[in-house]
């Protein structure tokens, strides 16, 4: 037992650590996730190999200073808790790569964090940070910052000192501008701006050069037929998501993006599916979940290269037989809509890997021929619960 190297005692109900559990000098993984702790034992630094602590979803409120000598510590998550600062000693985590401290109750970062040059992931989503510090360029290693559901105005200007930045994340606050050199985040990949109040797209936006991903939905006060312009330019552009921004219809000069792949229009107003989409040529994934569909017209046959398809929380009724016309369609989500059947067209559909047809209302007698029409196909008639 003294030579263990890992240990879950995780949802456990545990209020205090066993007494045991500092004697275990080679430990290096401990979980102590989603119990009752409110004060860090005393005993865990007596664990000086420990390299991943997990303390996430307790009532912790107060890190104890003993916690710098952990110094081996590469992963520490302490999400779910009730932290407002952090000791000085918590600069001495030199080591330290991953850092979540997301769900706590931190104004400011505090200034330790700076100290911990290591750190390649920082989680501290969902605090009340009106603010990011001006050490922030100091973390030189970062890739990953999550910083969303906060309440951000601005970014400061040396964040673009994160030169090896490939994931931001700020979505959920109140920014209306990108720092003015954002576009020097040249490796930049993923960047969520989600629900923010953007009046125009930053320029600075279409220079990152490496840009895969972005995100902004829900900003409503954007002029979309503008942003298709700029975002036309972003070659590397792979996947967008245009979620929660009151469409009714999309703006045609949308082709002009033909590099998407991956198109997330949920949570909009469309009635049908947008003409414009069917001269992506590119389009592999197409994303309408939560809209206002009541059918699926003739148009859906027009997508030839999508693989995955997501009709889900509409109000379908009726589905052109030219959804048979789909040679790649691997997976089609119809889950929670009004369907009662499904046209014989769909055993044309030779390659669909899952159909899901949850939260409909299908008699038996059709479910029967379903699943003869499609025999390799796995098909759900569950509604799951999210």
């Amino acid at each position: 037992m003294k030579n263990l190297k890992k240990l879950n005692l995780s949802e456990n109900y545990l209020r205090f650590l066993p007494k045991t559990t500092g004697k275990l000098r080679y430990l290096i993984e401990l979980d102590l996730s989603s119990n009752q702790i409110i004060q860090i034992p005393s005993d865990i630094f007596k664990l000086r190999k420990l390299e991943k602590l997990d303390l996430s979803d307790n009532q912790i409120s107060k890190i104890p200073k003993g916690f710098g000598r952990l110094r081996y510590l590469t992963y520490l998550n302490f999400s779910h808790n009730a932290l407002k600062t952090l000791p000085k000693e918590f600069g001495s985590l030199r080591k330290l790569k991953i850092l979540d401290f997301s769900y706590n109750k931190f104004t400011s970062i505090p200034v330790e964090i700076f100290k911990n040059y290591s750190i390649v992931n920082l989680d501290l989503s969902y605090n009340s940070l009106s603010s990011l510090s001006i050490n922030l360029g100091k973390l030189k290693k970062i890739e990953i910052l999550n910083v969303s559901n906060n309440n951000l105005g601005v970014l400061p200007d040396n964040i673009i000192k994160l030169t090896k930045l490939m994931v931001l994340n700020v979505s959920f606050n109140y920014l209306t501008f990108l720092p003015e050199k954002f576009s020097k985040l040249k490796k930049l990949e993923e960047l969520n701006l989600e629900n923010n109040l953007f009046k125009k797209l930053p320029d600075a936006i279409i220079e990152l050069s490496n840009l895969k991903k972005l995100v902004i939905a829900d900003n409503r006060r954007l002029k979309f037929k503008k942003v298709f312009e700029k975002l036309a330019k972003i070659k590397s552009l792979k996947e967008l998501d245009l979620s929660a921004n009151k469409f009714k219809y999309i703006e045609s000069n949308i082709i002009k993006i033909q590099q998407i792949e991956v198109l997330t229009l949920n949570r909009n107003r469309f009635f049908s599916i947008p003409a414009p989409l069917i001269k992506l040529k590119n389009l592999r994934v197409l994303n309408m979940s939560s809209n206002r569909l009541r059918k699926i017209s003739q148009r859906v046959g027009m997508l030839k290269q999508v693989h995955t398809m997501n009709f889900s929380k509409n109000k379908i009724m009726a589905i052109s037989k030219a959804i048979g016309d789909l040679p790649k369609l691997r997976v089609l989500n119809l889950s929670k809509n009004k369907i009662r059947a499904m046209p014989s067209s769909i055993e044309n559909l030779q390659n669909l890997d899952f159909l899901n047809l949850g939260g409909n209302v299908f008699p038996k007698k059709e479910k029967r021929k379903l699943k003869n029409l499609l025999p390799n196909t796995k098909i759900s008639f569950l509604w799951l619960l999210e």
